[in-house]
């Protein structure tokens, strides 16, 4: 079995001011093929609005508000 990096992301709804954090873990070999990685955990309150190629390029939202969460 692969090891996996992990890093944590910041996350705020810029309507309501409420704060998480999102964890991903990716392969740590470069030349592993296919979606090498993956949501490991976001905080209450926030939820995925767009998965993107890459973990940069996926969205968040505040399930109270609907806004696009900041990263």
């Amino acid at each position: 079995m692969a090891a996996r990096d992990e890093w944590s992301s910041s996350l705020e709804c810029p309507k309501c001011g409420k704060t998480g954090e999102v964890t991903f873990s990716e392969d740590d070999h470069p030349w592993m093929k296919g979606d090498t990685w993956r949501i490991e955990s976001i905080s209450p309150g926030f939820e995925v609005r767009t998965y993107g190629r890459t973990a940069s390029e996926t969205q968040f939202e505040c399930v109270d508000c609907k806004e696009l969460a900041r990263k």
